[in-house]
């Protein structure tokens, strides 16, 4: 990404995560600062009635003049709730055409679409019938995309 940026430093791209990413990016930078053994100085808050508050929560990496940051988005959990995923896009436009490298599109009279899964009990809870789960209950989606005139 640092190859097709305008510059080559101070460039900042953002990363997003699921739980077990961001815990994970959270134990490799503290691995990362205990090798590299910064001044000796231990890093500590005072906490309430007395107590030492220890730990750190690390949101970005800077590298080479380019910081990269790490921000959870828990839908990704609900996607892959077992193994660590995190996602950046390049939002950067193409160089030769111009376009972004990232459309949004909808079919014309669709920019909100409903959708429902109905499960055992279906749209109610206590209706027979056909299910499209066999969760015992209904899932409601909403799609939909704002365009400016």
């Amino acid at each position: 990404m640092v190859s097709k940026s305008e510059k080559p430093q101070g460039s900042t791209f953002t990363m997003l995560c699921n739980t077990a990413f961001y815990n994970e990016f959270q134990r490799v930078m503290n691995a990362w600062i205990i090798a590299h053994k910064t001044d000796g100085a231990y890093l500590w808050s005072k906490g309430a009635n007395g107590y030492v508050d220890l730990g750190a929560t690390y949101q970005s990496y800077e590298f080479a003049g380019n910081k990269i940051i790490v921000k959870v988005d828990r839908c990704f959990d609900i996607e892959y709730p077992t193994r660590k995923f995190g996602i950046m896009l390049d939002l950067t436009p193409d160089g030769q055409s111009g376009r972004s490298a990232l459309a949004f599109y909808t079919f014309k009279g669709g920019e909100l679409i409903h959708n429902f899964i109905p499960g055992v009990g279906g749209m109610t809870g206590l209706a027979s019938g056909q299910v499209s789960s066999p969760v015992a209950g209904m899932k409601y989606i909403n799609w939909g995309l704002t365009t400016a005139a």
